[in-house]
């Protein structure tokens, strides 16, 4: 089993958005004082002396085919630390805890690449050292020791080569061929400096697995600033929209190192079998590039990551280098969600659509509501070199108008209202190519859930109502000129339910208002006018996910204004006569509220409870008056 609870100091802003995720109060604050303040620390001094986890145990746990599960590949110190602290990044940031998934995954793809790359070099080293003895020891005759001496004299004192040997041996005395022994030699000298930079490179962690390209448009600036930003690898900030650019000459610069390294170790493979030819084979390796790799070895190039805003950074540019074919990973972080206005929304949302037409183009739109999802997805990105669109929901409380610690909350509630939803296109993928597994009640048009409220009495009730778009919209203050709130006592005939509103046809809509029912914290369970500029902004992605389901299946889905089931079709009259079916429920419930409405009562139940109880207790009190007034003096 695995156990985990872990707060990276270094980065901890004291936002308390953990402890709003975590389960079971498993994190709590506590007061600071001199003494937890030496334990906490002296237990995370314990933690980073700790060895790495086996990486085997990892990806048995991070495997399983559950998307939850995934989540599983933070608890590698390295890819966990593929950011630090040290930016300055606002408190319960979740743009950076976007880009924190996206570089630990990345991390966690390439760390087992590399670790077999090494373990290839090791083993060209080892049988390079071998060949290159046996040549020296069949050299090593010597007749005219006297002279033999006085060349070695002239040898330096330190760092003697196998060439350096060879330049000693004198024309009387049986030679290898010196040319042959100071290729092999430089060539092991390259082989082995290609490893240490594997290994430990200038900083000691090894070889980079990651380069980032940062668009520095749209208020990014805490992860694009020297000194002071959370990247431990590589990063390049320019002008704002030279991103994409950019990132096209920064793989092209990593795919030229990596080939000549790898053109290295096809050279010594050759002369180990003593098959290398110059004529045949020099040509060929010194003009190696990105179509002659392997599948192994395009693994060795390190993912570029473009970090982009959505609405920003222009369509045009990331069309333009995904369209090249190179494996570059472009992260569009999107921080509304939605915008009533429809040239924003389509500007901010429209990407992941317009990836999807190339068809050769992984596309993945998480959640940071999501982890599991999006870990999974970007996982399944980086494990086959091709271009790949990351379109991310991490609200910015600010902007949004919410609490830090709620914009987790408020990231899993858009994908499950329809507003954001999640899925996966992966052109490898022959069978479902694009998946809405990890969206609530994917076959449905809407997400019903049940709620409870607690009127002023304390008196409990639930009731169940479609997760619509103003569900989502209407806990952030951005959008707070759009609703109106009312007790569901003042709901009457011309307000309906925003959900069954946008079935109707637009003509029938006239002189109604629709609404959604919600639950406060002071007032229990209210309802919410919906404005007709919301309203028309949750059609539209009603609109979008109906596209969505008829894309991801070849089954046509009814439209936006007639999303109910499919009734069953009339009984022929030839057959048999059948009982009588029961009474429709909906049906009935609608009439009986009709009925106490027009009665004077409202349709919500909470209010006709507490209406039924005061009259029953006032007729008690009345017959309890006309009996004290019937009874005769001798009682």
């Amino acid at each position: 089993s695995l156990l985990s609870i872990a707060v990276n100091p270094d980065s901890c802003k004291g936002c308390g958005l953990c402890l709003e995720v975590c389960p079971d109060h498993a994190l709590e604050w506590a007061e600071q004082t001199d003494e937890t303040l030496d334990t906490c620390r002296n237990n995370l001094a314990f933690q980073m002396k700790l060895p790495e986890v086996d990486p085997g145990l990892i990806q048995k746990h991070a495997s399983t085919g559950e998307a939850q599960s995934a989540i599983n590949h933070l608890l590698s110190k390295t890819a966990y630390n593929s950011m630090v602290g040290g930016d300055g990044a606002s408190p319960g940031d979740s743009t950076k805890t976007a880009v924190h998934l996206v570089t630990a995954v990345a991390e966690s793809a390439v760390q087992p690449r590399f670790k077999a790359h090494v373990d290839r070099l090791s083993g060209l080293i080892e049988k390079l050292e071998d060949k290159i003895q046996g040549k020296v020891s069949g050299t090593l005759e010597i007749n005219d020791f006297e002279s033999f001496a006085r060349r070695l004299d002239r040898l330096p004192k330190k760092g003697v080569t196998a060439g350096d040997l060879a330049s000693v041996v004198g024309p009387a005395e049986q030679k290898a061929d010196q040319d042959a022994l100071k290729t092999l030699s430089d060539l092991l000298v390259r082989l082995k400096e290609q490893k240490r930079c594997y290994v430990e490179g200038i900083t000691g962690a090894g070889r980079a697995r990651l380069a980032a390209v940062i668009d520095p448009a749209g208020g990014a600036f805490w992860n694009g600033t020297y000194p002071y930003n959370p990247h431990p690898h590589p990063w390049i900030c320019q002008l704002p929209g030279d991103a994409p650019a950019l990132a096209e000459g920064v793989f092209e610069g990593l795919t030229r190192k990596v080939g000549a390294e790898l053109a290295d170790c096809r050279r010594a493979e050759l002369e180990l079998n003593d098959s290398y030819d110059p004529e045949e084979h020099g040509a060929i390796l010194n003009r190696i590039g990105w179509k002659d790799f392997s599948p192994e070895e395009k693994g060795l190039v390190p993912p570029v990551l473009v970090l982009a805003r959505a609405g920003i950074t222009r369509w045009d540019d990331i069309s333009a280098l995904l369209s090249r074919g190179y494996p570059v990973v472009v992260a569009v972080i999107n921080t509304l969600g939605l915008s009533v206005s429809r040239e924003t929304d389509r500007a901010v949302n429209d990407l992941a659509f317009h990836a999807l037409a190339s068809h050769d183009v992984f596309v993945l739109q998480a959640s940071i509501g999501h982890p599991g999802h999006l870990i999974q997805g970007v996982t399944e990105c980086m494990a086959a070199p091709r271009p790949a669109l990351l379109h991310i929901y991490a609200p910015d409380p600010q902007v949004s108008g919410i609490a830090p610690e709620k914009a987790p909350e408020q990231a899993r509630l858009a994908y499950e209202s329809r507003v954001f939803p999640l899925f996966k296109f992966d052109p490898d993928d022959a069978g479902t190519k694009l998946s809405l597994a990890e969206n609530p009640s994917p076959e449905k048009s809407w997400n019903v859930r049940e709620q409870i409220t607690r009127d002023k009495t304390g008196m409990e009730s639930s009731f169940s109502a479609p997760l619509t778009v103003a569900d989502w919209a209407v806990n952030e203050g951005r959008f707070r000129a759009y609703f109106k709130t009312i007790s569901l006592g003042q709901v009457d005939g011309s307000m309906k339910p925003l959900s069954e509103y946008l079935e109707l046809e637009p003509e029938k809509r006239e002189g109604l208002q629709a609404y959604v029912q919600v639950n406060d914290k002071k007032r229990g369970g209210v309802a919410v006018l919906v404005a007709p500029e919301m309203a028309a902004a949750a059609e539209s992605r009603l609109k979008q996910w109906t596209a969505l389901r008829e894309k991801a299946t070849t089954t046509p889905v009814p439209e936006a204004h007639s999303v109910q089931e499919a009734k069953p079709e009339p009984e022929s009259p030839k057959q048999e006569p059948q009982p009588a079916a029961a009474p429709d429920q909906d049906a009935f419930r609608t009439l009986t509220e009709k009925l106490l409405w027009l009665s004077g009562f409202s349709r919500d139940p909470e209010y006709f409870k507490q209406s039924l109880r005061e009259y029953i207790t006032r007729k008690k009190d009345s017959e309890s008056n006309e009996d004290i007034s019937t009874r005769s003096p001798s009682g």
